[in-house]
């Protein structure tokens, strides 16, 4: 991690600071994960990598690999975007794939994304595994699943220079081969925020996270970023969740970066360190018109 930090801020010191990246790619990583109409926004070619661990004591500790891309499609005011996760746990391995397609509408100062995706989920799961203790007392046929579920997204994403809207919903279910154990990021998603004294040597910008899933969770993530100079920049979250989380970051020409660490203040915590530390890299293209 130190490696990481002192790469990036060599290559602060080396290059300009570019135009910074949407606000809403602070408070959600990869943002076309939860809402398709993103791609294509800011009329930017983007690439997206992210990397987060848990418990890494452990051996074979929960890892998740992220890519996501997008691009604008000015001739027929659309956008289009891929994003790929693999999730590797204790008991199962997860890959999610995303096409996402978005129709872009401008109103002078304010730009309207409406969105769809096709998302395709394969996962196995070993509830037998002594690392699963609330399915012990699964039956024998529930003992290892496998889920292979093909769903869509729809979504809208309205945006101007300093505030952001995104509004979707994931996983309408079209094929699901198991009943039994469903993805759990199927729900509804809401995120506003907006950015004071963009710009300026020093700024703020505020957000707001409200999720639904429908196994029953729904929690509310106010965010707070602070940027430097438009160059570093400093995020936290404090979650009804019950977990907090800080990051740290820079922009420098056309790349971004950024290391967080969510700490989960829940029982969680009698595993020792079971917060998530996270990686994100980005590269970004502003295209001509």
């Amino acid at each position: 991690m130190r490696f990481i930090v002192t790469t990036l801020v060599f290559i602060t010191l080396i290059f300009k600071a570019y135009s910074q990246q949407p606000d809403i790619a602070h408070v959600v990583s990869l943002p076309l994960e939860i809402n398709p109409a993103y791609a294509g926004s800011y009329n930017q070619y983007r690439v997206g990598l992210l990397r987060q661990e848990q418990l890494i004591k452990y051996e074979n500790h929960p890892v998740i690999n992220g890519l996501s891309a997008d691009m604008p499609i000015n001739s027929i005011n659309s956008g289009l975007g891929f994003v790929y996760f693999n999730d590797n746990f204790f008991t199962g391995n997860t890959n999610i794939g995303r096409l996402a397609y978005s129709y872009n509408l401008n109103f002078n100062k304010i730009k309207l994304n409406i969105g769809t995706g096709v998302n395709y989920l394969y996962q196995n799961i070993d509830f037998y595994s002594t690392w699963n203790k609330p399915f012990e007392n699964a039956t024998e046929e529930h003992i290892k699943e496998t889920l292979d579920q093909l769903s869509m997204s729809l979504g809208v994403f309205l945006y101007t220079e300093k505030f952001y809207l995104s509004i979707s919903y994931n996983d309408f279910n079209i094929i699901n081969s198991n009943e039994y154990f469903k993805s759990f990021k199927d729900g509804f998603y809401f995120i506003s925020g907006y950015h004071f004294f963009k710009g300026g040597k020093i700024s703020l910008c505020t957000s707001i996270e409200y999720r639904y899933i429908k196994k029953g969770l729904s929690y509310l993530n106010p965010n707070l970023k602070l940027m430097l100079a438009n160059k570093f920049w400093i995020t936290s979250t404090l979650s009804t969740k019950k977990y907090l989380e800080f990051g740290i970051g820079i922009n420098v020409w056309k790349l971004y970066g950024g290391i967080s660490y969510t700490d989960y203040m829940s029982d969680l915590n009698k595993y020792g360190d079971s917060g998530f530390y996270e990686l994100i890299l980005g590269l970004h293209f502003d295209k001509k018109e």
